[in-house]
């Protein structure tokens, strides 16, 4: 159909979709030595939203924060519920992003100037492309982040 994703908002499992994660990481993270804890408050916890692109949004973020930290690393996937959000953490203690970097990063083509150092071959589409698909499900995403510290990207998503 004119090559467009056609969304299916429905109610999922956030443990469903970190546990596709979960796998579809497990070579990345597997060949670089690095641990994936996932730290959910219930198995129960359902989001509202496309199941299948709230998975390449995590698992981007994922892959991000394997990249970007170094072998023997663990990354952290972390979530809270508030009112009618669930607010997701994906967490590294890698090499961090120059602060002015920060607030560029979800533009398109941009990468932080860091960045080649660590994953020559990034195009600078994966998190604006990520931003798209948070802020169309009705919720929101941004990052902090010390240099030589680690990052955390935060999103929020409706509950259902």
């Amino acid at each position: 159909q004119n090559g467009i994703i056609e969304e299916v908002i429905a109610d999922v499992r956030l443990s469903f979709v970190t546990s596709e994660v979960r796998t579809l990481t497990a070579t990345q993270l597997g060949n670089r030595h690095q641990t994936l804890l996932v730290d959910i408050p219930s198995s129960e916890l359902m989001l509202h939203a496309d199941a299948k692109l709230i998975t390449g949004v995590i698992r981007e973020l994922v892959e991000n924060a394997s990249f970007y930290s170094p072998d023997g690393a663990q990354i952290t996937i972390r979530a809270r519920q508030s009112y009618a959000h669930v607010q997701i953490e994906v967490e590294d203690h890698g090499h961090g992003i120059p602060k002015e970097d920060i607030a560029k990063l979800f533009h398109k083509f941009t990468r932080a100037a860091n960045a080649s150092n660590y994953k020559p071959a990034g195009t600078g589409m994966g998190l604006f492309i990520c931003k798209g698909i948070v802020e169309r499900a009705g919720g929101s995403i941004w990052i902090k982040s010390e240099l030589n510290k680690g990052t955390t990207v935060f999103l929020t998503l409706p509950v259902s």
